[in-house]
């Protein structure tokens, strides 16, 4: 079960690793995040943010204004593929597959 929260079981899931809070059976806490150079200062900065309302302290940060938004409707996106797309990516996933068994 383990293995499965942390890896995300066969891989194919790509979001799995994004952000994992991990919790363990004494209470220990820990995170487990994959980022890039963009988005690492905002990891940063929630991180910093989560600790010291946890711990009742100040973060040294403003708090952040709210910002008042309207998106609309959200609309699926749809993708048109090729029959030779998707035959490849068929072949990439089951070669994945089995080189993960």
């Amino acid at each position: 079960r383990s293995y499965t929260a942390l890896t995300g079981a066969d891989g194919s899931n790509r979001w799995f690793d994004k952000h994992q809070i991990i919790v363990d059976a004494n209470g220990g806490l820990g995170i487990n995040f994959e980022h890039s150079i963009q988005d690492g200062m905002t990891w940063n900065r929630w991180l910093q943010e989560a600790w010291h309302d946890m711990q009742g302290s100040d973060s040294g940060f403003s708090p952040l204004p709210k910002v008042e938004t309207e998106f609309g409707d959200v609309e699926p996106i749809t993708w048109n593929l090729s029959d030779t797309s998707l035959s490849n990516i068929q072949k990439a996933a089951q070669l994945a597959k089995e080189q993960i068994n």
